[in-house]
Formats: C-alpha cells, structure tokens, sequence
C-alpha cells in the first residue's frame, strides 16, 4: 500500500454544465481525507498531512466497522445542520482539539459523519490508473455502509440542474469530474468544482430619450 498519495484537486469553473461523460457530486463543506485502512490499523490523513484520528475517533470508530480488507478511501469527514447538510461551521467545533474529555463531548454534540467518493487502494492493488467509473463500481462494494460511513451520492450528465438545486437549498455548489479520469494526483481539469456563492441575477434598467409628442423622460428598458 502507498503510504503517501496526493490528492486529486479540483479546478474552479465558473458556469455549470451537462455532459454524460462526467458525473457531478454535492460539494460537501467538511475536512477533505484519505482514509488508510491496511487491515489491522485505520489512518485519516488530512490535507496537509496531519492525523485526525484523536479528533475523530467517532470516524475512526465506524471505519474499522465498514472496511475489513485494505483500502485507501479517499472522501469527507462532515458535520451535519438540521436540514441534513454539511455544516463547516459546526464540524470547526472540532477542530485543533486535544483534551480527551473535550473532544468526546463536541463529538456527542456536533456527530461526525465520513462521505466517501472514491477508492485508490483495494485488496493489494492499487487501482489509480483505472478511470473513475471503475472506481466507484468497486467503492460500493468495497465498503458496508452505515449511518456514520456514506457513499456519496452523484448524478451522470446533469451538472446544471444539480447546481440550481444546490443553490435553492443554499448549499455550496458541486463537483464535476469525468467519469474516464484515472487518479493522478493535484489539481486537474478532469475534476472541476462549480460554487453558488457570488451567483445572482440582476436586473439592468435605462431609459429612452423622449420621443416624438412625449416630453421629459422617455421609456423604461428593462434587461
């Protein structure tokens, strides 16, 4: 098993698009992760390559419940609001936390949950190079999923409706990525992340110079 693999980023896009070539996710407003898992120990290496097995052994907990052969499972650890969506805000009250007690009981507060969108690693092979569409057959089977442990959920060609969707219910936008991508680490055009935030619409208006018999301001144009 590797024991460092870069994460695969995504590029910012600025319009949404549908293409039955990609496959288009939620973006989740949680703690980016891969999770380890080499049969006897389970590993969540963050980001920036810092363990985040103290501050959730919850994660930690329903992992070593879910997958029993080894894997690299790449996905998010999340916090949830009352609507069921991921809340950056809440999963923060978890963060740089070291004190056993304490962190036990933002746990019992604020529940942590970990989404997984793709696997890298299974059973002795490493499975990178495979596209995407590969990957996510063998995730699904790979894992027993639970309550705290989630596939993540993705839909093929319609990123547009998928982002109005997200939006309406203000949530953060969504992530395209193609569904031939092999995994081959940092930022890449074949994964792309469309935002809602900065997206309105607005209503410009002028007027027309009076016309003929009409005097002082002429017609409203509104486009």
């Amino acid at each position: 098993m590797p024991e460092h693999v870069p994460l695969m980023l995504c590029e910012l896009v600025a319009e949404p698009f549908d293409n039955r070539e990609w496959i288009f996710e939620p973006k989740l407003d949680g703690l980016r992760v891969l999770a380890y898992c080499d049969g006897s120990k389970i590993e969540l290496i963050s980001r920036n390559e810092k363990s985040q097995n103290l501050q959730f052994f919850d994660v930690l907990e329903a992992l070593r419940k879910s997958v029993s052969k080894t894997a690299i499972l790449d996905g998010e650890i999340v916090s949830l609001d009352e609507n069921g969506y991921s809340s950056f805000r809440q999963l923060q009250q978890r963060f740089h936390l070291l004190d056993k007690q304490a962190i036990a009981r933002r746990a019992r507060e604020h529940p942590a949950y970990f989404y997984a969108f793709d696997l890298l690693y299974f059973n002795g092979r490493d499975i990178r190079d495979r596209p995407l569409s590969q990957r996510k057959r063998l995730l699904k089977t790979a894992v027993k999923w639970s309550d705290r442990v989630r596939y993540t959920p993705g839909t093929v060609g319609t990123g547009k409706k998928l982002l109005a969707d997200a939006c309406r219910q203000k949530r953060e936008g969504i992530v395209g990525k193609r569904l031939d991508s092999i995994y081959a680490g940092d930022r890449s055009v074949a994964w792309v992340k469309i935002k809602c935030s900065g997206r309105q619409e607005f209503v410009i208006g002028g007027f027309t110079d009076p016309q003929r018999s009409r005097v002082g301001i002429g017609a409203l144009l509104v486009g």
